[in-house]
């Protein structure tokens, strides 16, 4: 664990670009026909549990926009079969949306990974 409240942030980040790389990349898959409903919901489900894994570090960065987000999963309903919440949804995106502005204040930006692109 870093002492550094930056670093922390940082590492914060990190998670959340992954939990939003997740998320995109299934929501793009779905799109285009390569991921079923089943699949997508399997994804999307898994996106609560990274948030509260990252929620429950001692001092991790971004406390209140992890716990807005983790919120946000349990009271954005879902708007495929078998998924816990809609990640595409207002409160999750607009949450998401401040710790992205956050962790590019901190020198940390996150960015989506899309397959295939390096």
């Amino acid at each position: 664990m870093f002492s550094d409240p930056r670093d922390r942030i940082g590492e914060s980040c990190a998670v959340l670009a992954t939990v939003q790389t997740e998320l995109d990349n299934a929501y793009m898959d779905r799109a285009k026909g390569t991921l079923s409903d089943a699949q997508y919901a399997a994804i999307v489900n898994t996106a609560p549990t990274s948030l509260k894994a990252l929620s429950m570090l001692v001092s991790h960065g971004l406390e209140s926009q992890v716990g807005g987000l983790l919120e946000d999963t349990t009271i954005t309903p879902p708007v495929v079969a078998g998924a816990t919440f809609d990640p595409n949804g207002q409160p999750f995106q607009g949450d998401l949306r401040h710790a992205v502005a956050a962790c590019s204040q901190n020198g940390t930006p996150m960015g989506v990974l899309v397959p295939g692109s390096g």
